[in-house]
């Protein structure tokens, strides 16, 4: 499955710390990285990417490809990726889970929170095999503390996933600590392999990161955040349309006088929707209570004259 939301709410305006990472990278890849011809490149990864046996002390680099002090590549190295698909799939689960996490931190914190998880994820790769010559590019140690974070303090959360299996395919509402969970059995599933490779994916770096994320984050977070905070929809239920956020129990959808069964449109039959409330689909409204309700009509109102009027319908 493909998790591609969650239904945490913002409340503080934009994540402005991660759409700066978020964009930090992307530009870096496309105008530094990408059009440089493959010597080029690699000249740049040795010079900015972490090398564990630079690091140590062990050997040196040539002075050609020698840009800056070892140290400094515990940061640098966050800002580099391996290609596009590397990119895409770090900034996305960035995205994905950094905006809520940066909520719950602050700004600053949650920056310092992202750099210290990414280079305790890098050190961790780099004490397991400390004489390695590859470097190391990439920001899954950072986000893998994200996403530990994001389990801390959301595991009831539901990610909303695009699902496919043969010919069956659809969207469905996940709890974060199933989606999460998944994804840590992956990195456990793929360490042993991970630690006999020269190259590939850094597995280390991401528990690293993990692990870091967990303590850190009940010492980051704002005094007045929660730790395993409970869910905001219905886990294991198809979305309808709009924004479904806000409540704990499954609704049915009834449509409104004169429209028959197109509320089979919305959903599968026998499967719960998310939220209560009142959804425009094709050119019908559709009423969606917890109990059938006597069916009528919406008089042809939209829905902002329904506000107006009083009805406490959302």
């Amino acid at each position: 499955f493909f998790p591609y939301r969650d239904d945490n709410p913002l409340h503080h305006g934009p994540p402005v710390i991660t759409i700066s990472i978020i964009a930090t990278c992307a530009l870096l890849y496309l105008f530094v990285q990408l059009p440089m011809d493959g010597r080029a490149e690699q000249a740049h990864v040795y010079g900015f990417g972490f090398i564990p046996v630079i690091f140590f002390g062990d050997a040196n680099l040539p002075a050609g490809l020698s840009r800056i002090p070892a140290a400094t590549t515990l940061i640098t190295c966050m800002f580099l990726h391996g290609g596009l698909m590397h990119l895409v799939g770090n900034m996305w689960f960035l995205w994905l889970y950094g905006d809520n996490v940066e909520e719950a931190l602050g700004r600053y914190r949650y920056l310092a929170f992202y750099l210290i998880c990414g280079c305790a994820g890098t050190l961790t790769h780099a004490f397991i095999d400390p004489g390695s010559k590859v470097p190391l590019i990439g920001a899954s140690g950072a986000i893998s503390g994200v996403i530990a974070a994001y389990l801390m303090i959301w595991p009831r959360a539901n990610i909303r996933v695009f699902y496919w299996w043969i010919i069956f395919f659809g969207t469905i509402n996940v709890p974060a600590f199933v989606v999460l969970g998944f994804w840590l059995f992956e990195q456990f599933i793929a360490l042993p392999a991970a630690l006999q490779m020269q190259g590939g994916i850094a597995i280390a770096a991401h528990l690293g990161g993990f692990v870091c994320g967990l303590i850190l984050t009940p010492i980051f977070k704002k005094p007045g955040v929660k730790l395993f905070q409970g869910k905001h929809t219905t886990a294991f239920c198809i979305p309808a349309l709009g924004d479904l956020k806000g409540t704990r129990v499954p609704y049915q959808v009834y449509p409104s006088e004169g429209q028959g069964n197109s509320n089979k449109k919305l959903r599968s039959p026998g499967v719960p929707l998310c939220k209560p409330g009142v959804f425009h689909f094709n050119r019908d409204y559709f009423i969606v209570r917890k109990k059938p309700p006597k069916l009528h009509s919406l008089g042809g109102q939209s829905l902002d004259q329904i506000k107006q009027g009083g009805k406490n319908l959302i």
